[in-house]
């Protein structure tokens, strides 16, 4: 049988302007944001009296890409999956509904660091785990695809390079709610620090080490 798949826009190769807009049409969901205000706020009023069409100039690429979309009264939104015809596997049985469950497969985990390394590591180890994973190396990214949605898990690296981890956090918890977060930090913090961010949210504080101990708190936060 012929389905539709959805799979996420590729932000690689995006200049910081362009980064930086797609950051601003994310925070507004799927509304249809004015031209100008995405002018005016996405790089501060400021920038806009300097440079008042700044913004203008990323839009032709941008849409070309496919990654926004804009309408006939010159609004625009963030296309954030994009739709693929792909073969649909067939209804499972209640042995492999049964064993997904067990496993852990089919759950969808963001994890979001900005070293590679730890990306490719702790995104192989989650996938032979039987997790569906997608990976975001900072906030643009990981704003993007938590607004996919469908996601069991979001695994969040605090020291992100040039922004803050507990921001992104925030934000992430307003706009998903219901899906738990991991933090996971290189730094140590004081049980005081620790309290405050799991006030903040956090489900869970986890300190980098063998990537085996982050697998038994996943399994333990899905079970």
């Amino acid at each position: 049988m012929i389905g539709m798949e959805e799979k996420e826009p590729d932000l690689s190769g995006l200049d910081s302007d362009q980064r930086e807009i797609c950051a601003y049409l994310a925070s507004w969901g799927d509304q249809w944001v004015p031209q100008v205000d995405i002018a005016k706020r996405a790089g501060g009023k400021r920038r806009f009296q300097e440079d008042p069409e700044w913004a203008v100039r990323m839009f032709p690429s941008l849409v070309e890409s496919r990654l926004v979309e804009s309408n006939s009264n010159g609004h625009y939104r963030l296309r954030r999956r994009v739709k693929q015809e792909t073969l649909k596997e067939p209804d499972k049985t209640k042995e492999e509904v049964s064993l997904e469950k067990l496993t852990g497969a089919r759950k969808k985990i963001l994890f979001v660091d900005d070293d590679l390394v730890c990306r490719k590591l702790v995104g192989a180890y989650l996938q032979n785990s039987g997790y569906e994973v997608l990976t975001a190396q900072d906030a643009t990214e990981a704003m993007v695809m938590a607004e996919g949605g469908n996601l069991s898990l979001i695994i969040l690296d605090l020291d992100l390079e040039g922004e803050s981890g507990l921001m992104l956090m925030k934000f992430l918890k307003r706009n998903n709610s219901a899906v738990p977060i991991i933090l996971y930090t290189g730094l140590s913090h004081d049980d005081k620090h620790t309290l405050e961010m799991l006030k903040e949210g956090a489900h869970q504080y986890v300190q980098k080490g063998p990537v085996a101990d982050l697998g038994k708190a996943v399994k333990n936060v899905l079970v």
